[in-house]
């Protein structure tokens, strides 16, 4: 498929996620985003969200204001016809056990300084408590060169549980602040440096999960 196509075709479905969010979200699952604010418009970004639903990257691209990409497990992929629907969404795979493919993947994005969506915790959270970061993702941080935004997401793991119906799901999106690169840029490239970095990602998660917490958000 041409660039040209992929690129309409992405933009078709980030205008799908947003219709749905901001309307049919917000009358079905009472879909809110907190912190627009804090998003950056321009140049390579990278945005790091907590996982405990299938449906999180969607709700997370849908509180962006660009048309995203999404870094997946690479298992995802096993199954043609659902491999070529998320790649149109701008997925693209990425081996836990051998990273390097991936990274390579999201530097050539940025280069186009463009949106990468990453969840940090590498995989969903079964009961919903934040998961330790992946040493892989701190690596990705720290030599990207790229904004980052942490991301929280609230009530995803309510959509359409067993015995339950899609509108007893309110999602929330909380935006945080970018994450401080001085921190970590002077450090070196090793392997305590990433997971330094992976742990203040979860920090800043937990940040923006407590705050919603205590300000009943």
């Amino acid at each position: 498929m041409k660039p040209g196509i992929k690129h309409i075709l992405r933009l078709i479905w980030w205008l799908f996620s947003h219709i749905f969010a901001d309307l049919g979200g917000f009358l079905l699952i009472r879909y809110q985003k907190y912190g627009v604010f804090n998003y950056i418009y321009r140049g390579p970004l990278l945005v790091c969200s907590n996982h405990v639903s299938w449906f999180d990257p969607p709700i997370v691209g849908a509180a962006q204001y660009r048309v995203m990409h999404y870094i997946a497990n690479k298992k995802l992929f096993r199954f043609p016809l659902f491999a070529a629907f998320i790649r149109m969404y701008g997925a693209f795979p990425l081996d836990l056990e051998k990273p390097a493919a991936g990274v390579k993947t999201t530097f050539k994005i940025f280069t186009g300084r463009k949106e990468v969506l990453i969840f940090p915790e590498g995989t969903r959270s079964v009961d919903g408590k934040l998961r330790p970061g992946e040493l892989g993702v701190g690596m990705l941080i720290y030599k990207a060169k790229a904004r980052v935004i942490p991301t929280y997401v609230i009530g995803s793991h309510f959509i359409m549980p067993k015995g339950e119906s899609l509108w007893n799901a309110p999602i929330k999106v909380l935006i945080g602040r970018e994450f401080p690169a001085d921190e970590y840029r002077r450090m070196p490239a090793d392997k305590e440096t990433y997971r330094f970095v992976a742990d203040r990602i979860t920090d800043a998660l937990a940040e923006l999960r407590d705050f919603a917490s205590e300000n009943r958000v």
